[in-house]
């Protein structure tokens, strides 16, 4: 049995305090969220100063509007390079932390470790595992952090200077939540079912060569093949599970928000004669995005969620597996 389902650490905690500790990584998180905020920012003061022309800030001049929307595009810009350079920085922190403990363990394990463990599924955590913290973890986080502050501000600036949609994003955030939640605990079974059985691929697969003299000897071959297949196909049975959750998560969330664009456009229309025509404009606008900004939110924090099953497989080799004695115990040294 793979003793790794039983490690109880959360790999989200794994993950976090790995490399340069928690607090820097939540600020790295934080840096992403200021940036974005002052994206949303410049909107909202583009949309002020297209009102200068119906009459509105009589006494501010175009250059002031021009010199403030200036600057926060390059604070913007500043922000995205020091963003992306700080995360790559943390998460190659963390791959290699992560990465050097497991290796660390695993040469300092006892031999009952190898004999209980097959060799097939040490590989599978060296290679596939560590692989999906190296670069797909990191690229999904990256994303994730782009698109989750974007969806966010964009909600937060339309019922700010549009109060009357609160009732309706109030009510898509509560369905979504739903969604969210049954289809986050089917998904990550269906994860774990086909790690384990992906495991079991590697090591049938690893035993094979390992005995492939003694498979013909014996005329064997066709068994193991057969056996083979079954083990392939009792995983792809597990992923595309897997699709069909992600391919209708997808659609009803497509529909949420659509329906969400809809109402929100029905306001704007009956509320054209309170709020000028920038102020209508900078909804639409925002409301629009959502389309795009809700779907890859869910969907890369569905692929972070995923890898998370990965950085579990790591910690537990790198913080489970037992150890052998120390060669040499310090407090106990030969006279």
């Amino acid at each position: 049995d793979d003793q790794s389902v039983f490690y109880k650490e959360n790999p989200f905690w794994s993950y976090l305090k790995a490399g340069a500790g928690v607090i820097i990584t939540l600020l790295v998180f934080a840096l992403f969220f200021l940036v974005h905020s002052v994206r949303i920012g410049s909107d909202y003061w583009l949309s002020q100063w297209f009102a200068k022309s119906t009459g509105a800030y009589a006494d501010i001049t175009n250059e002031v509007f021009l010199g403030v929307y200036g600057g926060a595009v390059v604070l913007f810009t500043l922000g995205i390079l020091t963003r992306g350079v700080v995360f790559a920085i943390n998460s190659i922190k963390k791959s290699e932390t992560l990465h050097n403990k497991m290796f660390k363990s695993v040469i300092y394990a006892k031999k009952q470790f190898f004999d209980t463990t097959p060799i097939g599924r040490i590989i599978n955590g060296f290679a596939r595992h560590q692989y999906a913290i190296d670069a797909q973890l990191s690229d999904s986080l990256m994303q994730l952090l782009q698109y989750v502050p974007l969806s966010l501000g964009a909600v937060i600036l339309i019922m700010a200077v549009m109060y009357q949609t609160i009732g309706v994003f109030g009510g898509a955030v509560i369905v979504g939540a739903v969604i969210i939640f049954f289809v986050g605990n089917c998904e990550m079974k269906l994860q774990d079912r086909d790690a384990l059985t992906k495991s079991a691929i590697f090591s049938h697969l690893t035993a094979t060569l390992e005995g492939l003299f003694s498979i013909r000897a014996y005329q064997c071959e066709t068994r193991f093949i057969d056996l083979f297949y079954d083990k392939v196909d009792d995983n792809q049975k597990y992923l595309f599970g897997v699709l069909q959750v992600k391919c209708w998560s997808a659609f009803y969330l497509d529909i949420l928000v659509s329906l969400v664009i809809y109402a929100t456009c029905v306001c704007v229309i009956e509320l054209t004669n309170q709020y000028p025509a920038a102020t209508s404009g900078l909804v639409l606008s925002n409301v629009l995005q959502l389309l795009v900004f809700v779907q890859w939110s869910v969907r890369m924090f569905a692929e972070v969620r995923d890898k998370m099953a990965s950085v579990k497989q790591v910690s537990y080799y790198g913080n489970d597996v037992p150890q052998e004695a120390a060669a040499i115990v310090e407090k106990n040294r030969p006279a």
